[in-house]
């Protein structure tokens, strides 16, 4: 895929990011609480990118037929980054009870599951071109 064209494909999308050390959202609208902040960040390859906001963002999404909620704290808003990347990192930092594995089906799809320990809610994402995309719904809109 070419970068323009990768690009494209990723805006609006949510990522599950084992190398990203904070959540990061580039849609003001899908925050609930939201201050304003002025700081630079390091991107890939060390390159700053400019955070002006933090807060919460609830997600929303379907687990057996069931709508389910998962709210990500201390997301920066960083307005031009594309997708969503939700931080491994953060995850488990904040929720101990909650386990991130990977696996290979007999189909050779990977998949990355969120497992909740206490209530054994199960949030997946599936591989595609290396990356695990998560289909959530967000502020009532659905997200591939």
């Amino acid at each position: 895929m070419a970068t323009a064209g990768l690009l494209e494909y990723l805006k609006g999308r949510l990522i599950l990011d084992s190398a990203c050390t904070q959540h990061l959202s580039p849609r003001r609208s899908d925050f609930v609480t939201f201050t304003n902040i002025n700081i630079d960040i390091a991107g890939i390859g060390d390159t700053p990118v400019k955070a002006t906001g933090k807060g919460n963002i609830q997600i929303f999404c379907k687990v057996n037929g069931k709508r389910i909620e998962m709210i990500l704290h201390e997301v920066l808003y960083v307005p031009y980054i594309g997708p969503t990347l939700i931080s491994v990192s953060q995850i488990l930092k904040r929720q101990r009870d909650i386990s991130i594995s990977f696996k290979t089906c007999d189909t050779g799809i990977r998949t990355a599951l969120i497992t909740s320990k206490e209530r054994t809610i199960n949030f997946t994402a599936s591989e595609s071109e290396g990356l695990f995309f998560f289909f959530f719904l967000i502020s009532g809109t659905t997200l591939k």
